[in-house]
């Protein structure tokens, strides 16, 4: 479900896109000012002129490229709306004999909020299945600079628990990064094997049947464990823990937010995209401003004591000042 209006006043207008798709919720707009036919002409014409006045190198490369013998700025700015659209250059569109210009679009949600009363509370809601963090991190304020700065002293138990668990994941990885290096040693050298199964098996003497049986356990197409390889594995696995002692947490930073653990959830800020269900509130406004089921509360009908004077046009315009236009 969609739907796109636009609101005017005087020469200015703004544009709002809402749309509702599989309980997600978008809104974004555009907004400008509208000129008549002739002063949009003009406005290319003057985009074009300064385009060529700034390098004149550029009518050269367009002279040979169109084979135009143009000398002229201003000439040549003519010659590319003639060739390109009278607009050309302009983010313009042409309604009724009038030009809307576009001056800034996309998330322009205090314009929007501004001008459309009524979608003011959804817009907080917008693009609710692209959030960084969990609704308890939203209350906190975290986000683009907000710093987090976390202690062994402050954490929380959710966070505590998060925390071990990405040290314990990243300690085991390294272990067994070390583990497959000293084992590669083990397998390829004698003098390594000799004392990692004199160490393992804590006795004096290694036979040459031992240092062979501990080598079948690398073979051509598969690793075949046996009682020697076992332990000899334990074994390393053990010296490489004594020798690379785990790290314990002590304090951490994170600029923006980014990867700081909720204190509520232990939800990962900005770490992966979280989608919050909107609620029932939400959900049926939303349904109201797209199908258009009662007075909009537009800017008009909060400001004027006779209410809004101008007919609502789905997926239209309409003119703020009380007169509607056609779509």
């Amino acid at each position: 479900m969609e739907r796109r209006i636009t609101r005017t006043k005087g020469k200015r207008y703004c544009t709002v896109e809402i749309g509702l798709r599989d309980g997600c919720l978008y809104i974004t707009g555009e907004n400008g000012c509208i000129v008549t036919p002739v002063r949009a002409r003009r406005l290319a014409i003057e985009y074009w002129q300064t385009y060529f006045e700034e390098d004149s190198n550029f009518i050269h490369e367009m002279n040979e490229r169109c084979g135009t013998h143009f000398r002229s700025a201003r000439s040549a700015a003519k010659y590319v709306t003639r060739q390109n659209g009278e607009y050309h250059g302009l983010d313009a569109t042409e309604v009724d004999g009038q030009v809307f210009l576009m001056q800034s679009c996309g998330c322009i949600h205090e314009s929007i909020a501004k001008w459309f009363p009524e979608v003011k509370k959804l817009i907080p809601w917008h693009l609710n299945q692209l959030r960084a963090g969990c609704e308890h991190q939203e209350k906190l304020g975290w986000g683009k600079g907000f710093t987090v700065a976390l202690t062994k002293h402050t954490l929380t138990a959710a966070q505590r628990e998060v925390i071990q668990a990405d040290l314990d994941r990243k300690y085991q990885d390294k272990i067994e990064k070390l583990f497959k290096t000293r084992w590669a040693d083990i397998l390829n050298s004698d003098f390594a094997a000799y004392h990692a199964i004199k160490a393992a098996f804590n006795k004096d003497h290694v036979t040459v049947y031992d240092m062979e049986s501990l080598r079948m356990a690398h073979v051509v197409g598969g690793y075949n464990r046996n009682d020697i390889s076992k332990k000899v594995e334990a074994w390393l696995k053990d010296e490489l823990r004594k020798e690379n002692p785990p790290e314990v947490f002590d304090h951490a930073v994170y600029e923006d937010s980014i990867g700081a653990p909720c204190p509520s959830c232990g939800t990962l800020y900005g770490h992966q995209w979280i989608k919050r269900e909107l609620p029932e509130e939400i959900v049926n406004l939303a349904h109201t401003v797209l199908t258009n089921d009662v007075p909009c509360g537009c800017i008009s009908c909060v400001n004027m004591t006779d209410g809004h004077k101008g007919e609502h046009l789905p997926n239209g315009r309409e003119d703020i000042n009380g007169t509607a236009i056609s779509s």
